[in-house]
C-alpha cells in the first residue's frame, strides 16, 4: 500500500492504526529524513520497521554492488534489516 497525501492529511495515525490492526504483519513505513525516522521507531508498534528513504535505497545499491561482485545469478532487493526480519518468520 503506499499513500501519498499532503500534510496534517492523517497518513500517519492511519497508518499507526493499521499497524496496531495486523500485529502479525511486517510493516515498512519509509520517511524522508531521521527525525521522522526516530519519531516513528518511538510511536510505530513492534512490527513496523521504519526507516529513511535513503536508508531503504542504499541498501538496495548496496545488495546490487555486493551481487554483481559475487556474480549472482538472481537476487532480493529487500533491505538487509527488513529482510532478517522476515526469515525470522
Amino acid at each position: 500500500m503506499i499513500i501519498d497525501a499532503k500534510a496534517g492529511t492523517g497518513k500517519t495515525t492511519t497508518l499507526k492504526k493499521l499497524a496496531n490492526i495486523v500485529p502479525d504483519s511486517s510493516i515498512l513505513y519509509l520517511v524522508f529524513n531521521k527525525k521522522n525516522q526516530v519519531e516513528g521507531k518511538k510511536e510505530f508498534p513492534e512490527n513496523t520497521d521504519v526507516m529513511t528513504t535513503n536508508a531503504f535505497f542504499g541498501d538496495i545499491v548496496y545488495k546490487m554492488f555486493k551481487c554483481k561482485l559475487k556474480k549472482c545469478k538472481t537476487m532480493l532487493l529487500i533491505p538487509r534489516d527488513y529482510y532478517a526480519k522476515l526469515e525470522k518468520k
